[in-house]
């Protein structure tokens, strides 16, 4: 009998161990679950936080991203041309030279533009000098809409004296108001703005915008008068330099082309005879039959000289180039002819480079080994004095 109740004691105990240990079992499978749960739920917090974080982050970068021109990106080898203006060594003149650029992949022609005008005339640009002071540095270039601000740092206002702070903020706005997108400049300084230069002779009450650059020392016409760009040489005749002119208002805009032509080629005035020297020699007039034809985007200039072989101050792409731009400030065109006594000049003189793809006072005018056919004859539009 004792032997039969301890059997059963043992069987009892057996199951009840047997149960506990599915409990335990039981028990540690809720706890395994309710950890992975707790795991899941941390994970799942943690991404939801870095996704928010993330997104506020895309969203600040896009509201202060740097203002930059429309268009595609710039690659890190396109090219692009700037103009910058320097001053010549006796500092009477600003005078603009053309550069060829290779701009960088976050880089845009306008901050170009201001990091060419940092580094000053190059080696072989003799007798210019750098129109920002040194010292001067170029925080950053922003454009919104036809605006460019630039922000100096403040150095630059310590190293400006009375006669440096209009060359300083004539380079500027002209080489960057040589771009089709910008029209206007605003000056700022480490972020701030200020009334007007340390010497009081620059006001800063707005955007700046291109004004009138290395004035003729003629006097202005009595009455009426209005104001045009004429390009003669510096004396050393190394460069074009742009003067600006007035003449009596002539009347119609075909006036106004011919009597800016008869002043260019008669050579810059006496006043300014001192500084500059003309394109041409005496004895080279305009046509007086189609002297000047506009058809479509080509301009025909038709001229005569005396002497064709002798009819130049100094080279052919200076003269040539100075009557392109003269013109352009005047007549919309892209392609440019001129005839001497009948004959493309390119033949008249021998020389084979085409003159529409000149650069402004640069070693880049390169010889093209092609030859300027003279153009079929058309119906352009005939421009007299008349």
């Amino acid at each position: 009998m004792g032997d039969l109740l301890r059997s059963d004691c043992i069987k009892v105990f057996g199951l009840a161990a047997k149960k506990s240990k599915k409990m335990v079992r039981r028990t540690k499978s809720r706890k395994s679950k309710k950890a992975i749960a707790k795991r899941r739920q941390a994970i799942f917090r943690t991404v939801l936080i870095l996704a928010v974080i993330l997104a506020i982050a895309i969203f600040v970068w896009f509201i202060r991203k740097p203002n930059r021109p429309d268009g595609p990106p710039i690659r890190p080898t396109e090219k692009g041309v700037v103009t910058l203006y320097f001053q010549d060594s006796s500092q009477m003149f600003i005078i603009p030279v053309q550069r060829e650029v290779k701009l960088g992949s976050m880089e845009n022609i306008h901050l170009r533009t201001m990091k060419e005008l940092l580094r000053g005339p190059w080696e072989d640009e003799v007798n210019l000098r750098a129109s920002l002071p040194d010292g001067c540095n170029v925080l950053s270039v922003n454009v919104h809409g036809v605006t460019a601000t630039v922000n100096f740092n403040n150095l630059t206002l310590d190293l400006l004296n009375e006669t440096t702070e209009s060359v300083f903020v004539d380079s500027v706005v002209h080489s960057l108001c040589t771009s089709d997108e910008i029209q206007r400049v605003d000056f700022l300084f480490e972020g701030k703005r200020i009334p007007h230069l340390p010497y009081g002779s620059i006001d800063f009450n707005g955007p700046k915008v291109p004004g009138e650059l290395n004035r003729s020392f003629a006097p202005n016409p009595v009455g009426d008068s209005i104001k045009i760009t004429l390009y003669y040489l510096d004396k050393s005749t190394m460069y074009l330099v742009p003067i600006t002119e007035y003449i009596e208002n002539p009347g119609s805009q075909n006036r106004v082309i011919m009597v800016a032509l008869k002043r260019l080629l008669a050579g810059p005035e006496s006043a300014d005879a001192e500084y500059l020297s003309p394109l041409f020699k005496p004895g080279v007039d305009i046509r007086k039959q189609e002297g000047v034809v506009l058809s479509g985007n080509r301009l025909t200039l038709a001229l005569t000289a005396q002497d064709p072989a002798d009819m130049l101050i100094a080279n052919e792409i200076k003269a040539f180039l100075g009557l392109r731009l003269a013109l352009n400030d005047l007549l919309d065109f892209e392609k440019f002819t001129v005839l001497v006594n009948g004959k493309p000049v390119e033949e008249l003189l021998g020389f084979t480079f085409k003159l529409d793809d000149l650069y402004l006072n640069t070693q880049l005018n390169q010889l093209t080994g092609q030859v300027t056919k003279a153009p079929e004859e058309s119906d352009g539009d005939v421009i007299t004095d008349e």
